[in-house]
């Protein structure tokens, strides 16, 4: 139910695969619990646990169907998801991505902080198109799908914080919760702020604050998205193209998330904090996940332990 034509397809190849090859070519009825978890089992030993949980939750869909039309007994009642028996050792080999530091943050704001001018269009000051909601992500290090859906009545400009309720899923164009259920308060950092009270200025409670076809009304544009909302694909060509002007590194959208994080731990605040504004439930899955070193030492730590 809500999948798309592609993800049916996939899935039934899939299940095609299981019952062709997997199982020997065994009839439905002669397939038991035993074969089943001997199957996970086996798939355990070379397999993600995203494969395994994905296997293992489309047996359980298709056996309660088959046992439901058929009033027979479900063997997936009697079967156990196993876990993955892959090892993972993280070694350093010189290549993983690193986050943008202090210094190539103050180079992005500098270039994205101008708002876009098209009667300057070929000089250094015309600014971009999503500079600004691409600063806003960064230093509040929120998923795509939160920015996109902020609307001007979450901007609290009195208390200083962003409210966190909702997400604006790009594949389905829905707007559902945020992901984990993250409903949060998130501070707004000095340097964006301006940027919001503009983007907040004249509008509705319910207008969002960054809205398709608005960061373009300098040209003759027409909205691609009907529904007001940014397209993601067109933000990260943006990023690409600014990374590509400064000499960066290319980072996606969520790596600016990642980004972001880094940058507060730098700057010192507690990671239980950021964890919390972060919309994670635990600290250690924050800095394993999220925090990423970069190739110079912070002037906070430097000054910590070389002295001023």
């Amino acid at each position: 139910l809500g999948q798309t034509d592609t993800t049916i397809l996939a899935d039934k190849d899939t299940l095609k695969q299981i019952f062709t090859a997997d199982f020997a070519k065994k009839n439905v009825y002669e397939i038991t619990s035993d074969d089943i978890q001997k199957y996970l089992n086996d798939l355990a030993e070379d397999k993600s646990n995203s494969i395994i949980k994905k296997r293992f939750c489309m047996l359980r869909m298709f056996f309660k169907y088959f046992a439901s039309t058929r009033h027979i007994f479900n063997e997936m009642d009697v079967t156990c998801m196993p876990k993955s028996k892959i090892k993972r050792d993280y070694v350093y080999l010189g290549y993983e991505k690193l986050a943008y530091t202090d210094e190539e943050i103050r180079r992005l704001y500098d270039y994205c902080k101008k708002p876009f001018d098209k009667t300057r269009i070929g000089k250094p000051d015309c600014g971009t198109v999503y500079g600004r909601f691409l600063l806003v992500m960064l230093y509040e290090y929120l998923r795509f799908g939160e920015i996109a859906e902020l609307r001007c009545r979450d901007v609290d400009f009195k208390h200083n914080i962003l409210k966190i309720r909702r997400q604006f899923v790009s594949k389905t164009r829905a707007v559902r919760a945020p992901k984990y259920n993250s409903m949060r308060d998130v501070p707004i950092a000095q340097e964006v702020r301006a940027f919001l009270v503009d983007a907040c200025t004249g509008k509705e409670p319910d207008d969002l604050v960054f809205q398709t076809g608005e960061l373009n009304k300098n040209r003759n544009y027409i909205p691609s998205a009907p529904d007001g909302h940014i397209r993601e694909h067109v933000v990260l060509l943006t990023l690409h193209r600014i990374e590509d002007h400064l000499g960066l590194a290319r980072h996606t959208l969520h790596d600016l998330r990642h980004d972001g994080i880094s940058y507060y731990v730098r700057k010192g605040v507690p990671c239980v904090d950021i964890s919390r504004f972060a919309g994670h439930k635990d600290v250690a899955f924050t800095m394993q996940r999220y925090f990423r070193m970069t190739e110079q030492i912070s002037e906070s730590t430097m000054r910590l332990i070389v002295g001023d």
